[in-house]
This record gives structure tokens, sequence and C-alpha cells, in this order.
């Protein structure tokens, strides 16, 4: 791409007065290194799984390419696979996550382990699926991690088992959730936002206490139960 670039910028010549082809060739070349320069930079990223195993090594991914902890805007991760993300930072998100069940006999789960949040600026899609970001560990101790959902994501969730160490935070996106079975260590919050959930159970308060709250936003509940576990 920027060898392209450089050999556009090889072929503009400065401009002459009175000499209106020389002019219209100058433009032309400018205009096609912005269109090259805006291209380089609106090019995306897919990420595919090929197999279970951890989120950085290489082999879990296809042509080895491994996602970072940071998903940007336009990229796409594709989770297929039984896959633990251990990577030291916050799982953030800008593009799309879809965490799907689309291989024979696998079925497509994504865990975070361990005092780590997903943070959602962008779009997740979780289908016949498990996410989990465990309450307890093996030997009963209470775990950490959020689950964000800010004002510009947007999640839908269908017939999907989903586990939140800590708080499920909804400030401002959308959710649209149905069939599935949600348990939180503590609290669910919906702060803002366009929520549909539809046969739903949600069980907050595992780690014994915690709240289901709805302030701002518009809310339709269908065939929904919810459930104080502390």
């Amino acid at each position: 791409m920027f060898d392209q670039i450089q050999q556009s910028m090889k072929t503009i010549t400065q401009p002459r007065s009175g000499a209106p082809r020389n002019l219209a060739s100058w433009i032309i070349n400018l205009l096609i290194i912005i269109s090259l320069i805006a291209s380089s930079a609106s090019a995306q990223t897919t990420y595919t799984t090929i197999a279970d195993g951890n989120w950085n090594n290489p082999a879990t991914w296809q042509d080895g390419v491994i996602p970072t902890s940071e998903i940007q805007a336009g990229d796409e991760v594709f989770i297929y696979h039984d896959i633990l993300y251990n990577i030291d930072y916050d799982l953030t998100n800008y593009g799309t996550i879809t965490i799907e069940s689309m291989v024979s006999n696998t079925v497509a789960k994504l865990e975070i382990f361990n005092t780590y949040n997903f943070v959602n600026n962008g779009t997740v899609f979780m289908i016949n699926a498990i996410y989990v970001q465990p309450i307890f560990n093996d030997q009963g101790g209470e775990l950490d991690g959020n689950f964000i959902n800010n004002s510009a994501g947007y999640i839908e969730i269908w017939n999907t088992y989903v586990e939140v160490a800590q708080n499920w935070e909804n400030n401002g996106g959308i959710m649209d959730i149905r069939d599935a079975c949600i348990y939180v260590g503590e609290n669910f919050i919906i702060d803002d936002g366009n929520v549909d959930l539809e046969d739903l159970s949600l069980t907050a308060g595992m780690r014994g206490s915690g709240d289901i709250s709805f302030t701002d936003g518009m809310f339709t509940f269908n065939h929904t139960a919810f459930q104080l576990a502390g």
C-alpha cells in the first residue's frame, strides 16, 4: 500500500503557470494519494478461531494472527471454539465480536478469567454459546471482573449461558437478549439505553449481595424472570 503511495507521489509535478494540463494531472495524482491513504486507514482485519485454546496462542487463530486486547473499529473477531482470554488487560471492543457455535460437536465459549473486564463500545453477538467471567474459582473464592456496555455498544444474545463475576453495567447501550440465562456475582445495572429482554432468566447477587436496577431508558420485558440470590 505504501509503495503505491510513494509511486503516486513521484508522478506529481509542480504545476507551471499557463499549463492547465499539468495542473489537472497534479490534482488527479493528489486525489489518488488521498484515496490510497483513506483506504489504508479504513482497512479492517478479520480474526477467526480454528481450534480450542488460549487467546494468545497463534495455533488458536487462522493464519496465526492473534487479536490484541483492544479490537479496533472495523475489525471482526469470530469465536467458534472454546477460548480462554489470557491477556493481562481488559478486553475492549470497538469492532465486532461474534461468539457462535458453528463447528460440529463444538460449543463456542469465551472465558475471561479473573480481574479483567469486558468493555464494549462496538457490537457483540453471542449465539448458541457460552460467555463466562467466573464468579468463583475452584476453591470457592470470589473472582473479579465486570461486563460493561457503553453508549456506543450493541449486544445481541440468543440462547446463551452468561456468567459475570461482579457487575453487569449498561451505560446507554442497546441490548437484545432472548432465550438466555445470566448469572451475575453482584449487580445488574441498566443506566439508560434501549433494552429488550425476552425469555430471560436473570440471577444477581450470587456472591451474597447485589441488586437489579433499571433507571433511564426504554425497556421491554417478555417472559423474563428476575431473582436476587443474595
